[in-house]
């Protein structure tokens, strides 16, 4: 009998593949019902390929092997009906071109026993799976106890009705080792709000974002293509079982969202494309398209009992763009190039707040997400800060409450404050954005009490532009060296001093090398060794950067200030 039906399968299968690709020769010509016919007739080859699989295969299929100091765990769950195929699903996971180190099947031990088990997963069992029983927490099954077992481990939730590609893992684990703190996943969706700042119907969102370079904290991973989440990468709230059937019973998407989005953790998509994942049955059973609706009717209903709970906002699923034009310090970890460009800006705002004394006021223009001005405000002054993007400063208002920091909106013209009245104004990485030098230092001066300290930043041109060469960002407008900066400031200041913010030459390095490749004169050719430590969060600081007036234009920003500094 298994002969006869490996025989048949093998027949079926070929048929169906050899139908799929004579259609798929005449596709201008198919009509839609036609092509119905032949996505079924894939669907079925597919099913047909893994059934073989498992019938033929007597592969292991899990590995031994750990990957780096965690194991890499697969855990789904199932229910009803669907117990009697999920093995399809398990196969497609043990056939991976990288294999995990666990398969796990949390069951609900008042549905099921070991027993009443399809004889397909008790072999299963033989090659690697694992069968345990837990209490019933609907979908969250696939996650939840799997996280109380394995909290150091890294854990990648699949559903019990997809075939998964047979890269699926690799792709995942892949993208997990070059950012090994985001939530990585192959879909997601793109969580939005209106204008009064509620979340649109579930429907209205952006389905999967076409740019899957970046992270961000607005991409809701959808769990049927699976879900990579590394250790630790949950708020420990997680486990509240309480909390989570009460407020999001059917919406262990969201709910995982939630705890990654209160840890501060980002989601980030990878390159596994959704027609090439297949369907186990197609969805016409009424009780699965009663779930499908019933889920998607309450999805908005519960983000907003998530959203409520935990009083968050639209400003905590933003995250602007990794460019110099925001930083967002969260964001600059993931490499130790980004490392050392957030700790140059924030070495700026170290000085300044040595520079700031008890009782003082302190404006800063141009602050975007705001975290220079709260540093700030960590001293004894009171710091205003303003910035012509109206989404930054919400999101700045919303993450950073202080009773001595205040944020406003600034029209890039006319300040909202009287004369006079800050004893220290700093504009740092704004004036390269400028297009009106006018109206920008008429502004600072403004502003600045008699006696005041001016604090300029800005990247210089001489290491990251070849000589004539326009600025490769596509946000600064004009970039400054030693002597264009004293041409400005000649026009501006009275009274005016140039320094340099520079480091020692190993970090040095590691930033003009970032920019080397941007030039004009680039030698793509030309190979210079960088050393870099991997262990850079913990190694570089800010104490590796210091000021100068000597050379320049061999250091990295330039500082322009009105005042001797010391």
């Amino acid at each position: 009998m298994l002969r006869k039906r490996v025989k048949q399968l093998i027949k079926a299968w070929h048929n169906c593949l050899h139908l799929d690709t004579l259609i798929a020769q005449n596709s201008d010509t198919v009509s839609n019902t036609i092509d119905n016919a032949i996505r079924q007739q894939h669907h079925d080859a597919i099913r047909q390929r893994y059934e073989l699989l498992f019938l033929q295969s007597k592969e292991f299929g899990i590995s031994k092997e750990k990957y780096g100091n965690n194991e890499l765990i697969v855990s789904l769950t199932s229910f009803g009906q669907r117990i009697h195929n999920v093995y399809l699903t398990i196969e497609s996971i043990m056939q991976q071109t990288l294999k995990p180190n666990k398969i796990i099947l949390w069951l609900d031990q008042d549905e099921f026993t070991l027993e009443s088990l399809p004889t397909s997963l008790r072999i299963q069992q033989k090659k690697g799976l694992e069968i345990r029983f837990t209490e019933d927490v609907k979908s969250y099954k696939k996650l939840i106890p799997a996280l109380a077992e394995y909290p150091e481990d890294t854990i990648i939730t699949i559903d019990d009705d997809c075939i998964y590609p047979i890269n699926f893992i690799d792709v995942l684990y892949l993208q997990h080792k070059q950012h090994p703190k985001d939530v990585i996943c192959p879909h997601a969706h793109i969580i939005e709000f209106d204008e009064t700042g509620d979340p649109k119907p579930y429907l209205e969102w952006t389905d999967s974002p076409k740019d899957r370079s970046r992270a961000s904290f607005s991409y809701l991973p959808v769990g049927f293509a699976g879900v990579l989440y590394p250790p630790h990468s949950l708020h420990p709230d997680v486990m509240d079982r309480g909390v989570f059937m009460s407020l999001a019973p059917m919406a262990d998407d969201l709910w995982f969202k939630i705890m990654s989005l209160r840890n501060h953790v980002q989601c980030r998509t990878v390159p596994i494309y959704m027609d090439i994942f297949d369907w186990i049955t197609v969805t016409n059973n009424k009780s699965d398209l009663g779930l499908y609706e019933k889920n998607i009717l309450y999805n908005n209903a519960q983000l907003k009992n998530l959203l409520s709970r935990y009083s968050l906002s639209q400003y905590d699923f933003d995250v602007f763009e990794k460019t110099s034009e925001r930083i967002v310090p969260e964001l600059y970890q993931e490499t130790v190039e980004q490392w050392v460009l957030f700790l140059k800006h924030l070495y700026a705002y170290e000085f300044a707040k040595s520079l700031i004394k008890k009782g003082m006021k302190v404006l800063e223009i141009g602050c975007g997400d705001g975290y220079g001005a709260s540093f700030l405000a960590d001293s004894e002054a009171e710091v205003t800060a303003v910035d012509i993007d109206s989404r930054s400063i919400n999101y700045a208002k919303h993450k950073y409450e202080k009773s001595n920091l205040t944020f406003r909106v600034y029209d890039g013209y006319s300040m909202p404050f009287k004369e006079q009245q800050f004893d220290m104004v700093l504009s740092f990485q704004v004036i390269e954005h400028v297009s009106d030098l006018n109206v920008y230092f008429r502004s600072i001066l403004q502003m600045l009490k008699p006696g005041g300290i001016v604090l300029i930043t800005t990247p210089n041109r001489t290491y990251r532009l070849s000589e004539g060469q326009k600025p490769w960002n596509p946000f600064h407008l004009t970039e400054y060296n030693e002597s264009s900066m004293k041409s400005v400031a000649n026009l501006y200041l009275p009274h005016y001093h140039i320094y340099s913010i520079t480091s020692n030459q190993e970090v040095l390095s590691i930033e003009k090398e970032r920019c080397r490749s941007m030039r004009d004169d680039y030698d793509e050719t030309e190979f210079r060794y960088v050393f870099k430590r991997s262990n850079y969060i913990n190694y570089y600081s800010t104490s590796d950067f210091f000021l100068t007036k000597e050379n320049i234009d061999d250091g990295l920003d330039i500082l322009l200030t009105n005042t001797e500094l010391q």
